[in-house]
């Protein structure tokens, strides 16, 4: 889709501006915050990003690879640490300053009032439950699994290890990245073409962690299911870069508590369950368009000349 037509979508025009989450104010401060002309040809952004990404990474995964037997955390590598390739890939393509202040908006943004807190903390449910409810449904299927234990002090240093990990990733894979494409392609097209170059930098660390192929391979497709999910969320919400990072902070949270340390964590599961996920995410604007267009006994129709207002 050409991107006189993508202008036209709710979608490009949330990422011209990204709302005040993912937005970086201009010099003067008066600008409109992540305010970029709409014109404007980021192809060369793009590349730049996607080839800084993959030469750092790569870095990383030769590393693993020496230091095969270096293990951060269970189910984690030496090559985990690649997480940072997507942050110096924004530094790169953005400049330092930009990038850093892009961060920084980005973070902040979202935990600026109580109100706002509160509504970006309700979407931290949403992957857990998509992850943990695999667990009964092993069960159902007859596998042997251990008891489900929770240690609360593990998840709260989880919890902070993976936030921070999960801004530094996004601060490109979605400030960066998904902005870019979301100004040409609609939001399922982005979240499958950013989640397969997301999976395919993963995979090799998948690997090096001890898993076999069909658990590499099977991850990957979660990967890109969740990756579509983290798009339609970013468009739902008008360009919340905090909601993104929570939704990937808990996900990461989730399958470290999955018994026992993750080793009991099923990919293929995973991958059924959050594309329901991303499904339901997907369908929302086509729900609310069908609930503006239905007459309902509680609301008049509207007067001519006006347009019945959305809930």
């Amino acid at each position: 889709m050409v991107e006189s037509e993508r202008a036209r979508c709710p979608a490009v025009r949330r990422a011209d501006r990204f709302g005040d989450d993912v937005g970086v104010a201009g010099e003067n401060g008066h600008d409109h915050p992540g305010h970029e002309h709409p014109g404007h040809d980021h192809s060369g952004q793009v590349a730049t990003f996607v080839g800084v990404t993959l030469a750092v990474s790569a870095v990383f995964w030769v590393l693993g690879g020496i230091r095969e037997a270096t293990i951060l955390l269970p189910g984690l590598p030496l090559s985990a640490l690649m997480f940072v390739a997507p942050a110096v890939g924004a530094w790169v393509a953005l400049g330092p300053a930009t990038a850093f202040r892009r961060l920084r908006a980005g973070v902040a943004a979202g935990w600026r009032r109580p109100r706002r807190i509160g509504w970006v903390l309700a979407w931290a449910p949403l992957m857990p439950a998509a992850i943990l409810v695999t667990y009964p449904l092993q069960a159902w299927l007859g596998r042997p699994l251990p008891a489900f234990t929770v240690d609360w002090a593990a998840v709260a240093i989880l919890a902070l290890a993976f936030t921070v990990s999960a801004i530094v990733e996004e601060v490109g894979w979605t400030s960066v990245l998904t902005v870019r494409l979301l100004r040409r392609w609609r939001p399922a097209a982005v979240g499958l073409a950013v989640g397969t170059l997301w999976a395919l930098v993963h995979a090799i660390p998948y690997a090096q962690a001890g898993n076999p192929a069909s658990w590499v391979v099977w991850q990957c497709l979660f990967s890109i299911a969740f990756r579509v999910a983290m798009v339609m969320a970013f468009d739902l919400t008008g360009g919340s870069l905090s909601v993104v990072v929570v939704l990937h902070a808990t996900y990461n949270v989730a399958w470290g508590v999955y018994p026992t340390q993750g080793s009991h964590y099923d990919p293929l599961l995973a991958t059924v369950t959050t594309a329901l996920v991303a499904a339901g995410l997907a369908a929302v604007p086509a729900l609310r368009a069908a609930s503006t267009r239905r007459p309902t006994s509680i609301q008049p129709p509207a007067r001519s000349g006006n347009s019945t207002r959305s809930s």
